[in-house]
Parts: structure tokens; sequence; C-alpha cells
């Protein structure tokens, strides 16, 4: 058996129906499949929504569980208490997976007993609504967008490979869960993650890197193939730069929170004017290629990794802090 998460908050409907199609149409392994839909308080309640309620009608292997707590990680926690299976597959409300997406993930578990998360190596991006001249080939990227071919997995600790699997259709081992469960609740790690504005994403990696950390390795595979669906409400440039800072400020946060060690091999985070001196120049650069409207997505990443740095350092600093606040990341 393997089990599917479906953590959503205010989900958009289209984008759910499609996701909850894909999962009724799944290739069933023989042990069949466990599914909850975790509603993280949405308003209108996920169970009343007509796409959802029809879905539970023909799927009597699926329920809604409700989780109060705001936060995907919290969402996640239900979902690995509300599932019994040796492997889970967390879906995102926005991903449509390929009819074999589970079948294949098992397989691979089965032929690699050393790999303990596993996630797709081919995405495409799905814009939904009609997307801007450029902004597609531009920004597809930041959502995901692979074409891997082939397999390959590793288990390298403290840090972040090519081929450790994105957060989306990420299928993980049941110990592995555990862990990071017993981790996050007994106060080892945090799992930043995303929060009603937030688009932090440091629980996904930390998932992985508790799987590491057990000896386990991680990977993409180009066996598994999902869509991202994407639709208007993030086809612009003010949510790629709200993306960017979330991706850049939480990855040391969240690496020194998983390998306490690395802390000490962190770089001093500049002073004040070397932070100056760089939006500087960051944004003559963009001036003298004519790039201006990209600006503030250059700045988001920087004073979101420089953020990260600080945070992870134990340190504070007025100008980024302020640099945040107008640049409306926060």
């Amino acid at each position: 058996m393997i089990a599917v998460a479906v953590c959503t908050y205010n989900p958009d409907e289209r984008l759910l129906a499609r996701t909850l199609e894909a999962i009724e149409s799944q290739q069933s392994p023989p042990g069949g499949i466990e599914c909850v839909i975790v509603d993280n308080c949405s308003s209108p309640p996920v169970n009343t929504l007509p796409v959802v309620e029809a879905f539970l009608r023909r799927c009597s292997w699926a329920r809604v569980v409700l989780q109060p707590k705001q936060g995907l990680t919290n969402a996640r926690l239900a979902a690995i208490e509300h599932t019994t299976a040796d492997c889970l597959c967390f879906i995102d409300d926005d991903n449509e997976p390929a009819s074999d997406y589970l079948l294949t993930a098992l397989k691979i578990f089965s032929e690699f007993s050393c790999v303990g998360v596993v996630g797709a190596g081919r995405i495409e991006v799905d814009f939904v609504d009609p997307v801007p001249e450029g902004f597609a080939r531009r920004f597809s990227h930041h959502f995901q967008e692979n074409d891997f071919k082939g397999y390959a997995y590793g288990c390298v600790s403290g840090t972040w490979t090519d081929y450790y699997p994105p957060g989306s259709c990420m299928v993980v081992r049941r110990e592995v869960l555990t862990e990071f469960r017993s981790a996050f609740l007994g106060g080892q790690i945090s799992a930043s993650d995303r929060v009603g504005f937030s688009l932090s994403s440091g629980g996904d990696t930390q998932i992985v890197w508790e799987a590491v950390k057990m000896g386990f390795a991680a990977g993409i595979s180009s066996g598994l193939r999902l869509k991202h669906m994407i639709p208007a409400k993030r086809i612009s440039l003010a949510y790629i730069k709200r993306l960017c800072y979330g991706t850049s400020s939480s990855y040391l946060p969240a690496l020194v929170d998983s390998f306490p060690l690395e802390r000490s091999k962190l770089p001093k985070p500049p002073s004040t004017a070397r932070i100056a001196w760089t939006i500087v120049k960051m944004t003559a650069s963009h001036v003298l290629r004519n790039k201006i409207g990209l600006l503030p997505i250059g700045l988001a990443t920087y004073l979101g990794r420089i953020d990260g740095l600080m945070r992870a350092t134990g340190t504070q600093n007025r100008l980024i802090e302020r640099s945040i606040r107008v640049l409306g990341l926060q």
C-alpha cells in the first residue's frame, strides 16, 4: 500500500479538481491506495467543495482531515498521523502526477532499498491562465520545471544537490517521516515552511535531510512525471520576487537546524556598508542593462540570502530588515 496526502489551504478549485482526478486515475498497487486531504483551516472548509464531495463519493479510500494549526509542515504532520502505509506521497493541490506515478515510486523503493526519498525528474509547468509574453520562458524554472533524463540519487550531508527531490509529489518512506515528525515535535528542527503570506521552503529540504542523516539516499527519476499548474495569481513579478526571497532566506536556517555543525562553517554576515554598496551596484547594473524591471527580483534574492545568513548566525541588521519591508517581502 501507498498513501497519498493533499495538504491544502483555500485551494483553487480548478487546480484541485485536476489533482484529485489524477489521484483517482492512479494505477493502483496490489495493496491499494489510502488518501487523506488535509484541510489546513480553509474557508470555506474543503469538505464542502463540490469537487471534493464528488471525489469522496467516488473514492471510498479517501477522506478529509482537519489541521487547524496553520502551516504546510503542520498539515504534513497531520497526514503522517492519519496514514499507515509504508510510504507517503505528498501531492500539492496544484500538482497533476502521471497515472503511473505511485507505481513507479514503489518500484524504485523496491529496487533501491537505500533510497528513502524520491521525487519527479520531469516536471512540466502548466500555466492555466494567459501568460505575459516572455514570462514562461524566463521564469518557468522558478516553478520547478525540469526535464531530467534517467535516475540519480545520493546521500550527501550538509548541502543540497541537483538530484535531491523537490517537495512536489515527494514520496517518502514511513521511517523517514517518523524521524522527521519526532525531530520537529522535539524541537531539534524548526521546519520553517509556507504559512500564509510566506513562501519559505525549509520543510521540503529538511525531510530530505532527515533521510540523509539516517543513512538513506534521496533522488529523482525521469520515470516520475508531473504537471505543476500555475494560476494567474502567481504569474507576476511580485510573486516571483516573494518566491525568490522565501527560497533564499530559508536555506541556511534549515541547514544549521538539520546539521548544527555547519553553523561554525558559515561566513560572517557582511557589514551595513557592504550591504548598502552591494545594493547600489546591483541597482546600477540593472539600470545600465535596461533591466530595471527585474531589479526587485535580484534584490529579493540577495536580501533573502543575507537575511538567512543572519538568522542562521543569530545576528541582525536594520538595513536588511528595512529593505525587506520596503520591498514587501514579509
